[in-house]
């Protein structure tokens, strides 16, 4: 192993900790705080997503140094599949009140005139 692939596998290595330890971070929060959270169920996707995201990273890994064979590397695309599907729910979660489909019209908020100004305003 020359000197770039050992930077590589230790950089690699390096982010796949990083990823493990942010999954494992957001879900302490979620679970602590879970009540508190706006969008719970765009949330709850996005720590899936990061799951799955972990999950596969640190089976590539395994595969790359040797430890695992042809399925965890077949696993790990799977696990980086579903992780795009989830992120996709997640995003619809949290656009979805932003969306309009046909004649609807979007929602008309009410200002008073003594509302309208900024900062310089105040």
């Amino acid at each position: 192993m020359n000197a770039v692939e050992l930077a590589f596998a230790a950089l690699f290595a390096l982010e796949t900790l990083v990823l493990v330890v942010a999954t494992a971070a957001i879900a302490g929060v979620l679970v602590r705080e879970g009540w508190a959270v706006v969008y719970a169920r765009g949330v709850r996707l996005l720590l899936a997503t990061l799951v799955f995201l972990a999950a596969g990273a640190v089976l590539d890994a395994a595969v790359r140094a040797g430890v695992l064979g042809l399925a965890a590397k077949y696993a790990a695309y799977v696990s980086f599949t579903v992780a795009s599907a989830t992120v996709f729910g997640a995003s619809w979660c949290f656009a979805r009140d932003f969306i309009v489909f046909g004649e609807r019209e979007p929602p008309v908020v009410d200002v008073d005139e003594e509302d309208i100004g900024g900062f310089e305003d105040a």
